[in-house]
């Protein structure tokens, strides 16, 4: 659930587990699609590779976090603590194009001949 964000709250399972209102899930449906858009745009004619991009999409999924965890009560807000567990962060390395080590973690030699 961590990793799906702000969408994990259209899930009918966890808007039940939080026991949202209909009015809190309308402003937090509102909350993100308006963060979808926003990325859109951003991200729109290849503005979306780098350590940039992924610095700016982590900043704009941090602000939707904030966003919708103004609309939960603490209660809410425990519950999902307890649905989602302490936080994690993937982080990927960066290989270098056409090199690195195949699946054996040996690197790829040319045949003979060749």
């Amino acid at each position: 659930m961590q990793q799906q964000g702000a969408r994990a709250f259209a899930d009918a399972k966890v808007q039940e587990s939080l026991k949202l209102t209909d009015d809190q899930k309308e402003k937090i449906k509102t909350i993100s699609e308006d963060a979808r858009k926003a990325m859109q745009e951003a991200f729109q004619g290849g503005g979306g590779r780098g350590a940039d991009a992924q610095k700016k999409i982590a900043e704009m999924r941090k602000e939707t976090k904030e966003k919708i965890d103004a609309v939960l009560t603490a209660d809410q807000k425990k519950a999902w603590k307890e649905l989602t567990g302490e936080p994690f962060e993937v982080k990927f390395e960066n290989r270098r194009p056409g090199g690195g080590a195949g699946a054996n973690g040996q690197t790829r030699r040319p045949r003979q001949g060749q």
